[in-house]
């Protein structure tokens, strides 16, 4: 039965065969030296096609192994097992077809992945598709769409490439606008795309990626660097500082701007923090001119949170907004909650800058996660040909994919 296939070329195909075998041989050496923090939690997927009563698709041996295939396809940079038969132990999520209403729901966001045994369902019965071909494809996409909010992506996550600001036409879907550019047109090539922004459902019958901003989080959930918020940082004078961890992010873009060019650098960090009645949460960080910041508060997009309804601001070292094309860096709500967002900060002088997170309303209390990171673009990354890591040859700090603060 012909199938939709992923094309690389050949050099990337032989690129993600040497990651994998230079990550296995990361972590057994990293086991072998007492260091788990070199090695994540692997994410087991099960693929039930037999539970769902909601759909009548009849997913044959072949159009089942095809459908695992592609998503094995588009998170094969991350730790991620795929499994049509249920784990007998571990923790496993579980992606139930022929389920639910037509397209897919998670049971939610998962920013860092913490649970690990959640479930989402994905229906393409009823979406005008009959070809198996395309049947396949959406099955592939929609259930790899849903694992992606279950391990913390969200639909803006699919805007790329990063600078690029957003899709065409959603910048008004923010408050206040969002002031920069609307050029984020491979927003429909990612897997986090979606029909509510205007993305076209056919799309999804084809090959989808994880955009530069998806792969972020991935590589952040499983290497991140979380800090509690502390001390009385209600003041500019008393902000906490934020000490930035560095990734080294898989470059998982097959065409596009970014394609090609090696894998991305960036460095992230992400505050648990509170909010009392009148509060407001300073965190300090230094930068150069140049650099280009995203900042996300998560609340009301998390369910393990008290949620709270968020600002988010950006000031300089003198404590004005910084410029925001043309406008100050200040946020209340994104595009789907009340949370907030700043994409695509551009920083305008070397300093010292300062965020801060503070609550709709005076009375307004409760808990949000704070992600911060710095996209530096593309570094070479050695090809890791040698097993003989294990057997010392190369040292472990020249060679760790992931690099901790």
């Amino acid at each position: 039965m012909p199938h939709i296939s992923r094309i690389r070329p050949l050099n990337f195909q032989k690129k993600v065969i040497n990651m994998k075998l230079f990550r296995a041989a990361i972590c057994a050496l990293s086991s072998l030296l007492l260091l788990p923090a070199l090695c994540s939690a692997q994410q087991t997927v099960l693929l039930d096609f037999d539970s769902g009563t909601d759909g009548t698709i009849n997913y044959t041996t072949q159009m089942r192994d095809d459908v695992q295939s592609l998503m094995e396809t588009i998170y094969q940079d991350f730790d991620f097992t795929f499994t049509q038969s249920a784990p007998t132990t571990g923790p496993f999520t579980t992606i139930t077809y022929n389920s639910g209403a037509a397209g897919g729901l998670a049971d939610g966001i998962d920013f860092r992945n913490l649970n690990m045994s959640d479930n989402a369902v994905v229906n393409v019965d009823g979406l005008g598709f009959t070809a198996t071909d395309d049947i396949v494809g959406l099955s592939a996409n929609i259930g790899s769409h849903e694992l992606g909010h279950l391990v913390g992506l969200r639909h803006r996550d699919g805007f790329g490439p990063i600078g690029s600001g957003v899709f065409p036409g959603l910048g008004g879907a923010f408050f206040p606008a969002f002031p920069g550019p609307s050029n984020a047109s491979e927003f429909e090539n990612h897997v986090l795309s979606t029909p509510a922004f205007g993305a076209d459902i056919n799309r999804f019958t084809q090959p989808v990626w994880l955009s530069e901003r998806s792969a972020i989080k991935l590589a952040f959930a499983e290497d991140s660097t979380t800090v509690a918020e502390v001390g009385a940082n209600d003041t500019l004078a008393t902000a906490q500082s934020l000490i930035f961890g560095n990734l080294v992010v898989p470059n998982t873009i097959i065409v596009g701007q970014n394609a090609g060019i090696g894998d991305f650098d960036v460095d992230a960090v992400s505050v648990e923090g509170s909010l009392t009645a009148g509060d407001n949460d300073f965190f300090e960080f230094t930068a150069a001119a140049g650099d280009l910041f995203n900042f996300e508060v998560m609340s009301a997009a998390l369910d393990r949170l008290d949620d709270v309804d968020t600002q988010i601001s950006i000031f300089d070292s003198n404590g004005a907004f910084v410029d925001y094309f043309g406008q100050d860096a200040f946020n209340d709500d994104e595009i789907e909650t009340l949370d907030s967002v700043i994409i695509d900060l551009v920083i305008p002088d070397d300093g010292t800058y300062f965020i801060q997170v503070n609550g709709f309303a005076a009375a307004d209390t409760g808990d949000y996660e704070l992600f911060v990171s710095r996209f530096n673009g593309a570094t070479a990354v050695p090809e890791p040909g040698c097993v003989a890591i294990l057997l010392g040859a190369c040292t472990l700090i020249a060679t760790r994919r992931r690099r901790l603060a």
